[in-house]
Formats: C-alpha cells, structure tokens, sequence
C-alpha cells in the first residue's frame, strides 16, 4: 500500500508516491543538498549549545537577561546581615529555580561536589547551587 503525498514543501508542486516499496518515507525530489544542510544547522545548533555551556552563570547574557525579568534591582543594601527576603520572596526563588534548573549544571569542582558538571534537577538542588545560578548572577 502507498500513499500520495504532495510535496511543494521541498521545492516541487507535483504528487509524489512513497510507500514501502519506495527508497523510504522522503519524496522523490528532496535532495541530498537538503539533508547535508539540515545535518550542518544541527551540528551548529549543538556546538553553540555547548558553548554557552561552558560560560558560567554570571557571563551567560540570556541567564542574567532571566534574571532581571523575573527579579528586578531594588537597591543595594549594606551589610549582609540587613539583606533579609520575606517568605512570598523566597517562594518566587523556589519557583523560578523549579522551573529552570533542568537547564543549569553543578558549577562545583570535582573536590567539592559529587554532581560536578552534572546537570541539575530539583531533587537534589541546594543552596550552593542556587548561590550560582541565582544570588550571584543577580
């Protein structure tokens, strides 16, 4: 059994048979051109993804361009001990690094942390990540 498909999305306006007697499920006219091009775009995609990884948190722009969305500047206040945050403030913190830290890495040396370089997950997420990603970016 086959099925007609209509191709105009790879270059052609005309019907073209693929079915499993045919060479696969491609149209008949997508050329190899094509395929390179999408294997090369991936290939880019991936060694950029790789690249920012290897950015820390406080030199990645999309990181900090986050954080300053969704935690505005309010001044800075002396002294460590005067820089408490209200419980509503803490939740918003729990929250954003919920949703974001399956994107982030354990920034830790190996001596210091048995997840170094792993990614993050909620599980396990503590304060000296959350200093990485969140306290100091900010």
């Amino acid at each position: 059994r086959s099925v007609q498909l209509r191709s105009s999305r790879f270059g052609s306006t005309g019907w073209s048979t693929c079915g499993s007697t045919e060479k696969g499920w491609l149209p008949n006219d997508f050329h190899l051109k094509q395929l390179a091009r999408a294997a090369s775009e991936a290939r880019l995609r991936a060694e950029e993804a790789e690249a920012k990884r290897k950015l820390s948190p406080e030199e990645n722009p999309e990181h900090i361009d986050r954080l300053l969305s969704v935690f505005a500047f309010r001044g800075y206040i002396e002294g460590t001990e005067m820089r408490g945050i209200t419980l509503k403030q803490l939740r918003q913190v729990v929250m954003f690094a919920k949703r974001r830290c399956h994107r982030w890495w354990d920034t830790s040396p190996p001596a210091y942390s048995k997840t170094a370089g792993q990614d993050l997950k909620a599980s396990f997420l503590n304060l000296y990540h959350l200093n990485a990603w969140i306290i100091r970016p900010a």
